[in-house]
């Protein structure tokens, strides 16, 4: 592998396949299209606009503003990216704008756009500049909306965004937050099933969508349907949760609450108390007490006991049986940004380590081909082997190094599910198929 570096110089080093990875590199830029591009000899991106395409691959990039005393740079298609720019912007935004006599970004509103797509705008101030001075107009691509932190969103906020960059799993979208972008998950478009994001969504397009959940983290995830507004995990961002009030609740009285959403490590519940207040707390699986073996449905109603809840940290643990429990931890796995694991093939075995096991399954910590980033995933004991394993437990340890591939990858809900199990052919589930469907083969003779 050739490095790259600044100027003429160059490095070489010598990798093993699994350390390299193709990156496609987008070249079918076009005269006008806005972009962020890095000068020669600088680690900077910058703002243009695509002004002259050559024969040799490169393309002539207009700067917005003069760099290294030239207006102009020729680059590779390595040295640009495809940029966003919002152009929609009304008389009366508040927006940040691009000062012609600092290049500092200041306050200003919107006062009028002109035929050439460019904004007047007033200031809010204009430093060593008289008040009466008439400005130069400011290229959309040196405007914005004021960022935001993700202390002043709210689940349920309804905004406009930019998209900027469209996967197969979704697209990210610029809310003018501080420092990062929300991620709107292709499940989040529209009702019924998406396969690809890049069905509804493209760069650059403008769309409406509310904050779907804030995690832990402080990453946002959004929705373009707004009655997938979610609380938490599962409860409509209408309920007003009190966690104060469960604080000191007897430990033996049961409650009635529902049930929000499943996963693979128990079950999310509201609880509703007499006086009205709400909460949605934790119950481990350990803890769910099944009803004639038939497992917990989402909407199901339950009795639970509140064995410990924290209104500073918004968390509750709940337990449907009586007596002693098995855990009695209130924190949930943390949401783990798994789309590191959005490319791998689900034909790719990949090395893993068991972290945690029990009879439903286990965990396994799993990286990535080429990558330092691990998580773990859920290895159930139906993924063991073909035959049916009873307990994990009697098949793995902790330490216990694997051989596992993706069964399944929700980026959104952040899960990932492991299997052991061979990768079955189309050919040979054909063949399982037609041994099933032949009465020949079911007849006892």
């Amino acid at each position: 592998v050739e490095w790259e570096a600044e100027g003429d110089a160059s490095e070489t080093e010598d990798l093993e396949l699994v350390h390299v990875q193709k990156v496609g590199v987008f070249k079918d830029y076009a005269v006008g299209d806005d972009v962020m591009a890095r000068p020669p000899g600088s680690s900077k991106w910058l703002s243009g606009v695509v002004s002259q395409t050559h024969d040799d691959g490169r393309f002539e990039v207009a700067w917005d503003r003069v760099v290294m005393g030239s207006e102009t740079a020729t680059l590779g298609p390595e040295s640009l990216r495809k940029a966003s720019v919002f152009r929609d912007y009304q008389p009366g935004d508040e927006v940040v704008a691009r000062f012609p006599y600092d290049g500092q970004m200041r306050p200003a509103v919107v006062w009028a756009r002109d035929a050439d797509g460019t904004f007047q705008v007033r200031w809010a101030e204009q430093p060593g500049i008289q008040q009466d001075v008439t400005l130069p107009n400011v290229s959309p691509r040196e405007i914005r909306y004021p960022s935001v932190n993700a202390d002043d969103l709210e689940v349920g906020q309804r905004l406009k965004g930019i998209v900027t960059e469209v996967k197969d799993y979704g697209a990210f979208v610029d809310i003018g937050l501080r420092g990062s972008q929300a991620l709107l998950h292709k499940s989040q478009l529209a009702k019924g099933t998406v396969r690809r994001a890049q069905d509804f969504l493209e760069v650059g397009q403008t769309v409406e969508v509310w904050v779907q959940r804030i995690h832990r983290d402080g990453k946002i995830a959004l929705t373009a349907l707004e009655d997938n507004v979610q609380y938490g995990f599962g409860v409509q961002a209408s309920e007003k949760h009190d966690y104060a009030r469960f604080e000191n609740l007897d430990k033996h009285e049961f409650h009635v609450g529902v049930v929000q959403h499943i996963t693979d490590f128990g079950a999310f519940v509201l609880v509703v108390l007499p006086d009205g207040a709400s909460a949605v707390g934790l119950m481990h699986r350990g803890n769910i007490l099944e009803e004639d073996g038939e497992p917990l449905v989402a909407g199901q109603e339950v009795a639970v006991r509140v064995l410990k809840a924290d209104a500073a940290a918004r968390k509750m643990t709940l337990c449907m049986q009586e007596g002693p429990v098995k855990y009695v931890s209130d924190s949930p796995r943390p949401f783990v940004d798994l789309r590191p694991f959005d490319d791998v093939g689900r034909d790719r075995w990949l090395r893993g380590t068991v972290e945690n096991v029990g009879r439903f399954g286990a965990f396994v910590k799993v990286s990535p081909p080429g990558s330092t980033f691990s998580a773990n995933g859920l290895l159930h004991r139906s993924q063991l082997r073909d035959q049916q394993v009873d307990s994990a437990a009697s098949a793995l340890e902790i330490g216990q190094v694997v051989r596992v591939r993706i069964q399944s990858l929700d980026v959104h809900a952040s899960e990932l599910k492991l299997t052991m199990r061979p990768i079955v052919k189309e050919q040979d589930t054909r063949s399982m198929s037609r041994t099933v469907q032949s009465p020949r083969a079911m007849t006892p003779y």
